[in-house]
C-alpha cells in the first residue's frame, strides 16, 4: 500500500516537471507526455529508488535518477515520434526531476524504508 502512494506521488511529480518542460520547448503532445512520465516513473522507481538509494544514498541515487530519467524521456519519445524532442527539453525535464528526487527520496527513506 505504500508503494501505491509513492508511485503516486511520483507520477505527479514527474508528469507535471515534464508537462512545464515540453511546453516551454514545444515538441510533446499531453498524450505523449503522460505515457514518457509513466515509464520514466517505473524506472526511476525501481532504479533509483528501490536498488540504488538505499544501498548507495541520496546522492548516488538523484544522479542515478537524473541519467535514467534523461535516456527514458530521450527513447520514449523518439518511438513515440520518431524525431524525439529537443535535446534541451530532455535535459531540463531529467534535471528538474533530479531536483525533485533529491526531496521524494527523503520521504522515502522517511516512510518506506
Amino acid at each position: 500500500m505504500e508503494h501505491t502512494r509513492v508511485l503516486a506521488i511520483k507520477l505527479i511529480m514527474v508528469a507535471l516537471l515534464l508537462f512545464l518542460a515540453f511546453n516551454f520547448f514545444g515538441g510533446a503532445s499531453l498524450l505523449n507526455t503522460f505515457v514518457t512520465a509513466i515509464i520514466t516513473t517505473g524506472l526511476t522507481y525501481l532504479i533509483g529508488d528501490l536498488w540504488i538509494l538505499p544501498d548507495f544514498g541520496n546522492k548516488v541515487a538523484t544522479l542515478i535518477d537524473f541519467v535514467v530519467a534523461g535516456l527514458s524521456i530521450w527513447a520514449v519519445q523518439l518511438i513515440l515520434t520518431g524525431f524525439g524532442v529537443p535535446l534541451s527539453a530532455v535535459l531540463l525535464a531529467s534535471a528538474s526531476i533530479a531536483v525533485g528526487e533529491w526531496f521524494f527520496h527523503l520521504y522515502v527513506l522517511k516512510y518506506v524504508f
